[in-house]
């Protein structure tokens, strides 16, 4: 190659020596700048050193690591403690949401993978993708639940008007901050909304729901012991 040899086919060659750039040449390289471009054109076209390759490498780190996922951090916790492999939540899932979101992104945001012009620069990515997996087992994954739980117990009982609030809070009364106001929906006083999922141990709570006050004008509460409202 004209850019290891610089010129020197059979060294040691003028201008060197072998304890000199090991006998090589020493002059410029031929073509220096078009070599240059043409590097860059197949790297662009091979996307080996882009967003693209970080999310490769990305998921190749968590796919090689399947058995801990599956065994160790896609876990659900029943309300005596006891740990199980997820029902809602998988790996392939997990995968698929972390492409697109990497990929297309969400209200012009993209997951962030890491540094393309670093060194082991996905180890970045990594970093986010672990604290995103903390903050939805805290939120998610140990109850094995897409949707919020009906879980504040109020004089013994779980109030079907959680659904509106709970902790104290008024959701009907929440904005988002300035910089996320374009994923706030307006309010619409006569939707009528159930949640997907709700708690999984036996006989808990059914799945949230809203609808206007012309049809609940009053709400009970979830009675556990014989499993409905």
């Amino acid at each position: 190659s004209g850019i290891l040899t610089k010129g020197c086919h059979n060294p040691p060659c003028a201008g060197s020596s072998k304890a000199q750039a090991g006998g090589w040449g020493t002059g410029t390289v031929h073509l220096a700048e078009e070599r240059v471009k043409n590097f860059q054109t197949i790297l662009i076209a091979l996307d080996a050193g882009g967003e693209e390759a970080l999310l490769r490498a990305l998921i190749k780190y968590f796919v090689d690591r399947q058995d801990i996922m599956d065994g160790q951090v896609l876990r659900s916790q029943t309300p005596l403690g006891q740990l199980y492999p997820s029902y809602r939540y998988q790996l392939p899932d997990f995968l698929a949401a972390l492409t697109y979101i990497s990929d297309v992104g969400i209200g012009g945001r993209k997951f962030y993978t890491g540094e393309p012009r670093v060194a082991e620069g996905v180890r970045y990515g990594l970093v986010n993708a672990v604290m995103f997996l903390a903050q939805a087992y805290k939120e998610a994954i140990q109850y094995d639940a897409c949707d919020e739980n009906n879980w504040e117990l109020v004089n013994d009982r779980f109030p079907i008007s959680n659904s509106c609030g709970q902790l104290g809070m008024n959701y009907q009364d929440m904005h988002c901050r300035d910089d996320e106001a374009f994923m706030e929906c307006p309010l619409r006083t006569d939707m009528e909304q159930v949640a997907l999922t709700n708690a999984l141990w036996f006989q808990a709570p059914g799945p949230l729901k809203c609808g206007p006050r012309s049809k609940f004008p009053t709400t009970g509460f979830w009675d556990y012991d014989a499993g409905r409202e």
